[in-house]
């Protein structure tokens, strides 16, 4: 507890913006019917058909709830604003290095175990990539941390596949936002 007076501790992440991040946009006007622009993908398709291939395998349904545009949606926003999970895990943003060192480890090991890109390989190839890697029997090069990647990556999924109205339809439980969203995520 402080006492009256004290000055607060500076917590990372807290206090004015500095840095690469661009300012917020202003916020929406009630009403306002101009068509907003489509936001352009962050990471390549390749990329991002090889992370929906990825989250498909730790949260089924994944790729048709559109992760990776998900992702992409989130990496274009401010950090701020962003409902990512790498959040809250203390990974200092720009985070699109983050998940393309993820992918690109992601097929490095897909290649080294059967020959092609993780999204080129069969279902149970995947899985079999998949628990290898987690078993730590699979060589995992990428500059980023596997189990972090994991965590992330199965945060994402699990966000577009349960998060949403059908998501929760899905598995019997009401959904009541306070907040509705415009988009499924």
């Amino acid at each position: 507890m402080l006492a009256a007076g004290a000055a607060v501790p500076e917590v990372a992440g807290a206090g004015p913006r500095r840095g690469k991040h661009p300012p917020k946009p202003p916020p929406e006007r009630k009403g306002d019917k101009r068509r907003k622009p489509r936001r352009r993908a962050v990471l390549s398709r390749a990329e991002t058909v090889t992370l929906a291939a990825w989250c498909d395998r730790l949260a089924h349904g994944a790729r048709a709830a559109e992760v990776g545009d998900f992702v992409n949606d989130q990496l274009a926003k401010h950090p701020d604003d962003a409902l990512l999970g790498i959040r809250y895990f203390g990974w200092p943003p720009p985070w699109k290095p983050f998940y393309q060192a993820g992918i690109e480890g992601l097929d490095e090991a897909a290649r080294a175990a059967h020959g092609e890109r993780f999204a080129e390989l069969r279902a149970r190839q995947q899985d079999d990539v998949h628990a290898r890697l987690q078993a730590g029997t699979l060589a995992w090069t990428a500059e980023v941390p596997f189990f972090l990647f994991y965590l992330v990556t199965r945060s994402d999924a699990v966000d577009v596949v349960y998060g949403t109205r059908a998501g929760f339809k899905s598995i019997g439980m009401r959904y009541d936002p306070v907040n509705p969203p415009r988009r499924p995520w």
